[in-house]
């Protein structure tokens, strides 16, 4: 079978919103409103990825509001990766075992993987008014290690990338505890972007299942940004009561 998802597919993922979507997010909403000074502390940042963090910040205080291609390649340079795309695959895994875990790269990919990671960039970097900036910054996380436009580091790059729209959004205060949480040695992290049958009929081609399964990660997603915005409030003993 040589049929996965599309890009239009992939770039199209529309969110199954829920009861419990709501609830987390009325409760981040709640806690975020109790924090009178939003600083963020790098201390607890990894070295390896401390650099990065430091740019994706920088950025974040310029004025455009789009990520550019050249960027996101900084960042993996930063991470001391070498900044370039692989080659695009030609089937379901590649020589660099592009594939493995379910990480199936959209079908035109083979013919412009800088172009699919082009319209990435205009899909989802773009910093505009949002209902809910929460679910933006997960999304553009999510489709990222989707694409996973390099041979390796797209994990940390995607979290950079997703800690620069947390800047962006409000949410900075909490990216130095992104890498702890989601880092590749966090097995349940992993988990969530490999879970059971909703990732392998995901890449099948079927955009429903492909939507039943972001809007699965999503919920862990805000599960997490909860946990962290309390560990925050409890790091600097901020009074929830």
């Amino acid at each position: 079978m040589d049929h996965i998802s599309t890009d239009r597919e992939l770039l199209q993922i529309q969110l199954v919103s829920n009861d419990e979507h709501e609830k987390l997010l009325n409760e981040i909403s709640t806690r975020k409103s109790l924090i009178k000074s939003f600083t963020t502390h790098y201390q607890n940042v990894p070295i390896r990825i401390k650099d990065a963090f430091h740019y994706v910040e920088e950025l974040a205080h310029e004025k455009k509001n789009i990520l550019a291609i050249e960027e996101i390649c900084n960042i993996h340079r930063l991470l001391n990766c070498s900044g370039k795309f692989r080659a695009p695959a030609t089937s379901w895994f590649d020589e660099n075992n592009i594939g493995v875990n379910g990480y199936h790269p959209p079908t035109r990919e083979r013919d412009d993987l800088e172009g699919l990671v082009a319209e990435y960039v205009r899909e989802y970097t773009v910093i505009e008014d949002a209902k809910n900036p929460i679910e933006k910054a997960c999304r553009a996380y999510f489709v990222f290690e989707q694409i996973h436009p390099f041979n390796d580091g797209n994990g940390r790059t995607g979290r950079a990338i997703c800690a620069w729209m947390m800047f962006k959004y409000g949410y900075g205060f909490l990216t130095p505890y992104i890498e702890k949480r989601w880092g590749h040695e966090n097995k349940q992290h992993a988990a969530a972007f490999k879970s059971e049958i909703h990732h392998y009929l995901a890449w099948l081609g079927h955009q429903d299942y492909l939507n039943r399964f972001y809007s699965k990660f999503y919920l862990y997603f805000l599960t997490e940004t909860l946990a962290m915005l309390n560990q925050y409030m409890e790091d600097f003993s901020i009074d929830c009561g």
